[in-house]
């Protein structure tokens, strides 16, 4: 039975979830599920996610019964939280390109589960897998950048449903106007930022303008955190 067709009461689990590395042979799974959780605009193209693979990016799946039900993908790079101005402009920088040398980082560029999974713990056990295959790789940075659609509000984009709040849109009008991050109580207003905090008591570090050009429920901003994990 395909999990697409299942209720999804809280606190449950799902039956059978392995960890799996993701490949070439995975490229319609992975366009399937990229289809299914991301609003349009949002969705990487087949050619995109093969190119990624292609340059080796890390890329761990969850599967249940044979259905891909969630994905975590990286890049390896360099990171300074105090140096703005080398972190890439856009997520186009920052997802697609090859590893770096000297890397200290891992640039986490998607973390998606199927809608009806999320109540499961599948991000979660997501943000798990890619966080012990970062710090294997000697890595002590792991930075994400967010999505914040409480800027407009994704009612109508068929993958989620974030109101519009109007106090976050304007705290984020003013960290761009400023340059000043926002005070935390404003920024998880939001409420995937609000869980990626609970989750990961991460640091935000910078809103970006014109981040996700084509992503109208965040009015094109991207609000980049990390987590910090020295070397021992």
């Amino acid at each position: 039975m395909s999990l697409r067709n299942i209720s999804n009461p809280a606190g449950s689990s799902l039956p059978d979830v392995r960890t799996i590395e993701l490949t070439l042979a995975d490229l319609d799974r992975m366009v399937e599920l990229e289809r299914a959780t991301w609003p349009p605009g949002m969705r990487a193209s087949r050619e995109v996610i093969a190119r990624r693979l292609e340059m080796d990016h890390g890329t761990i799946g969850l599967e249940t019964n044979g259905e891909l039900i969630g994905m975590v993908a990286s890049r390896f790079a360099r990171f300074d939280p105090d140096d703005r101005d080398a972190f890439p402009a856009n997520h186009d920088a920052f997802a697609n390109q090859p590893h770096e040398p000297g890397h200290n980082a891992a640039f986490v560029y998607t973390l998606q589960a199927l809608p009806v999974a999320r109540g499961y713990g599948v991000p979660q056990q997501l943000m798990l897998a890619g966080r012990k295959y970062t710090l294997d790789a000697g890595c002590y940075y792991v930075v994400g950048d967010a999505r914040c659609a409480s800027y407009n509000g994704s009612e109508n984009t068929g993958t989620e449903r974030i109101r519009q709040n109007p106090r976050f849109q304007a705290a984020v009008r003013e960290a761009v106007k400023t340059g000043q991050l926002p005070a935390l109580e404003e920024l998880i207003r939001d409420p995937v930022l609000r869980f990626y905090h609970r989750v990961l008591m991460c640091t935000f570090a910078w809103v970006i303008p014109d981040y996700f050009p084509d992503d109208e429920p965040s009015g094109g901003h991207g609000i980049i955190f990390y987590n910090e994990y020295p070397p021992e």
